[in-house]
Parts: C-alpha cells; structure tokens; sequence
C-alpha cells in the first residue's frame, strides 16, 4: 500500500493543489486586497492593492469581468456582480446560471487570446497569474486583481472590497451577515466542547497545513485541533506513521465519486486508530457540493463551516 501512495504522489500532489488552489489561499503572508484611496463620490479612481501587493488603479468601476477563479466566480454571483461576468474557467460551477458563460480555460492555464477577445475591464484572479499572461493582459490594456483570504476575517475584508469595486456594497454586506450568522451560532453551539484531533485527507495523505484556508476553519472557528498544523508547506503530505503517532479522533476524508478507487480505502495501518475504531471517518466525494464547499474560501464560507463543525462534532450538530 506504501508503495503505491509513494509511486502516486508527485501526479497526485499536482492534482491535490490544484484542487485547492482553485478556491483556497495562495498568497505569501495572507494578506487580503485592499483599498488604499479614491477620487470623487463614486469611489474613482480607486487604487487597490491585491494579495500580491500588486497596485491596481481602477478609473472606474468595471462592467465586464472575467473570473478565472472558482470561489471568486461564486463570490461575485452572491454579491450581485454576476451580471458583469463575461467568462470563467470550466471549473466555476456554482451558481447554475454561471455554466452559460463562454469558458476561458482552467484556473491554472487560463487562455489568455480568449480573455483579450472578451475584451473585459478587470479579470480576477485567486491565485499568481504567470508572467508572460499579466504582460499580454497588460500590453491589451486589461487589468488583474489577485483576490484570496485564508481566514474568515480575511474572506469578509475581501467581499466588502468586491463589493466597493463593482458598485453593490449593500449586497456584500448582506453577504458577510450570512457568513457572520452562522459563524456565531456555530460558536454558541460549540460552547466550551472539548477540542478533537482532526486530520483532513485532501487525497493520498495530503493535508491542510498551517496557513491554510482549511486549518482557520478547523482551529480558528472550531476551536479543534488540526494534526497536521506542523506539516512542511500550506499543503504537506502527512505519512502514515505520524498519523497513528497523532491519533486523530476525526478522519475527514477527500475521496473519488462512488466511494474511491482501491487505492483509497483506508490502509490497515490505519484502522487502529481512535476515528477508525470509533466510526469518526467522514468521506466528501470529489465533485459534489460538498467538496466545493470544503475547498473554497469565498461567500459560502459560513456553509464551509458548519459542515466542518457536523464533521467534527456530530453530537453537537447532528
């Protein structure tokens, strides 16, 4: 079984990251966009600096964007913005009415020739966009906004500053009072609850390390413990040994549609410990809303947490 994790890794891990970085943070030092000043009354020019430190100047407010991030996508449909969007990945799913967008490729590797022919004011972006694309969009005039958060705080910075961008603050405030609902009742139900070992399989042992979207959620809002805090990276793969040496009392698990493959089921290695023994073993399949919602830091955040919360502390919320 080793060996096949070990041979699987390296395609498995691209994978993985992929996955995540679609909707989780990326950002060096975490830090979301921000506004740094405007003009006249509207608001513009305004000056923003992303999550990258980059500086936008925004003349005026957008009218045609372009998503090449998943968990912006949906964030700017919650906010009242969809209406502005002329394109977005073929992964941006949610809302349904998102899939009759043209499709500008992957988050990854956008096409950069079909967003220009879009022709769009801004495109957003969750992640580093490469080089050689900034220039392109740059040389056609198109501007790029990194917007990424890797804690709830950060998520509401970052939809009041969508909201200032695109003219509909009063839908993004409603927005962060979703969020901020659920984020209290959470905590109120939660009370003084003994904290629980969590380790958050991401597929193939790769977990969400400190720094990550995911491990906010599990320490910061549920006050649980996460067993791959001291991971190498935001996204570490943990090995066997250490996860029997931690004992983890809740096993969250990423797996293919269907159950997973073989290669999924959990090792023998495993089953001794105290999820397993317990029956604390959670699976979120691949491709379903639920995975979207584990994986994506953007306006469905207080649903990310309340499923983080039914996972962990069933007797709570169940």
């Amino acid at each position: 079984m080793k060996n096949k994790y070990v041979k699987r890794g390296i395609f498995t891990g691209i994978l993985v990251l992929m996955m995540i970085l679609a909707g989780c943070s990326t950002s060096d030092d975490g830090n979301s966009g921000n506004e740094n000043g405007s003009g006249d009354e509207s608001g513009f020019p305004m000056t923003i600096t992303d999550t990258m430190g980059n500086e936008v100047t925004l003349d005026e407010a957008p009218q045609k964007i372009v998503s090449v991030s998943p968990t912006l996508t949906e964030t700017l449909f919650a906010i009242g913005a969809g209406d502005k969007m002329i394109g977005r990945t073929e992964y941006c799913n949610y809302p349904e009415e998102v899939k009759d967008l043209p499709v500008i490729g992957g988050f990854s590797d956008p096409n950069t020739e079909l967003i220009i022919d879009l022709e769009p004011d801004l495109v957003f972006s969750s992640g580093m966009v490469p080089e050689e694309a900034m220039a392109l969009l740059d040389s056609s005039g198109i501007k790029v906004l990194v917007i990424d958060g890797k804690t709830v705080d950060q998520i509401e910075e970052n939809i009041t500053l969508l909201g200032k961008v695109l003219d509909v603050e009063d839908k993004a405030a409603e927005v962060i009072q979703d969020i901020e609902a659920t984020r209290t009742e959470v905590k109120e139900a939660l009370g003084d609850a003994e904290p629980k070992k969590v380790f958050v399989d991401l597929g193939y042992y790769y977990s969400a390390g400190s720094g990550s979207f995911i491990h906010s959620i599990i320490v910061d809002e549920l006050g649980a413990i996460n067993i791959a805090a001291d991971g190498e990276g935001e996204w570490p793969q943990i090995s066997e040994e250490l996860i029997v040496e931690k004992d983890p009392e809740v096993f969250i698990r990423n797996v293919n549609m269907g159950g997973g493959s073989e290669d999924e089921q959990i090792s023998d290695s495993l089953k001794n410990i105290t999820a397993v023994v317990e029956g604390n073993v959670v699976e979120i399949e691949r491709g379903t809303v639920n995975n979207d919602i584990m994986t994506r830091a953007g306006a469905r955040v207080g649903e990310t947490i309340r499923l983080f919360a039914e996972a962990i502390y069933p007797e709570i919320f169940n």
